[in-house]
């Protein structure tokens, strides 16, 4: 059913219990055996600012920028031709990367809309695992997959 690497629209996100719901798009990063997922959340085309480094196509890494991953408007991310029609950018927070039940996840009405091209899903699965702002618990979730995506065997 879910598999890591697939891109969806939430219509029914809520950041708290009791705010207003959202539409966002998200991505899964890992899911574990049939009931929990990893999900990676919060695209927004709005600029906060940035800590450093200036946003260049292609420079993704944690190394070039602390907490934000950059998407620019019209780059083919999805398999099937999915892209976004403005910059999209994903700040990295606590709160943005989230263990969530499958029921949990069902709850935000999710609508499959592509898979990630192997090198974008492998860029962010990087950038997220090597940043210093997500909880400890996801790292170690993460550091398998990881592990796995990148093995040479």
């Amino acid at each position: 059913m879910y598999q890591r690497g697939q891109l969806y629209h939430l219509t029914n996100f809520q950041e708290s219990p009791g705010s207003k719901p959202k539409d966002r798009y998200c991505i899964i990063l890992e899911v574990i055996a049939d009931e929990i997922s990893i999900v990676f959340h919060k695209f927004t085309s709005q600029e906060y600012g940035f800590k450093k480094g200036t946003l260049v196509e292609g420079k993704n890494s944690i190394d070039d920028f602390s907490d934000v991953y950059f998407i620019p408007k019209n780059k083919v991310i999805g398999v099937k031709g999915f892209k976004f029609s403005l910059d999209t950018y994903l700040y990295l927070g606590v709160w943005n990367v989230s263990k969530l039940t499958i029921s949990d996840f069902e709850k935000f009405k999710p609508k499959y809309i592509d898979n990630l091209a192997s090198d974008i899903y492998e860029d962010l699965l990087y950038f997220v695992y090597k940043s210093n702002q997500i909880k400890i618990n996801i790292k170690e979730i993460l550091e398998k997959t990881c592990e796995s995506v990148f093995s040479t065997d």
